[in-house]
């Protein structure tokens, strides 16, 4: 595990361990196996995970405290996604950027470019 993750010591903010499952299995564990060495693609996986978590357990209508977890942050939520995911806990890449925050590195990958150099690049 990245020591930025281990590091970062995500907010207990109690996610219970079904929606969390529920997440994943939705959105990161049926990437096809041959997609999931592709970095881009399991990182809007997540990203998808992310804003369905947001608008559709932390809506205006749900209580103080969903609309409290609705707030988490894209990086903490990330860290509990990948703690619960096997095939995720080997290693990540996150670029720091403008104003200090950390996060996925953006931007296209081009053509037949092998995605760490993409990283490097962006």
């Amino acid at each position: 595990v990245h020591p930025l993750i281990k590091q970062l010591q995500v907010q207990q903010l109690e996610i219970p361990s079904e929606i969390l499952d529920e997440l994943i299995s939705r959105f990161v564990m049926n990437i096809p196996e041959e997609e999931r060495q592709d970095a881009t693609r399991v990182c809007f996986q997540v990203e998808l995970a992310h804003w369905f978590f947001v608008d559709n357990y932390c809506g205006e209508d749900r209580s103080e405290f969903w609309k409290q977890l609705g707030h988490i942050q894209f990086l903490p939520f990330t860290t509990l996604i990948f703690q619960r995911t096997p095939y995720l806990q080997r290693e990540v890449v996150l670029v720091q950027g403008f104003g200090g925050q950390w996060g996925f590195p953006k931007g296209k990958i081009n053509k037949d470019e092998d995605p760490a150099d993409c990283a490097a690049r962006e």
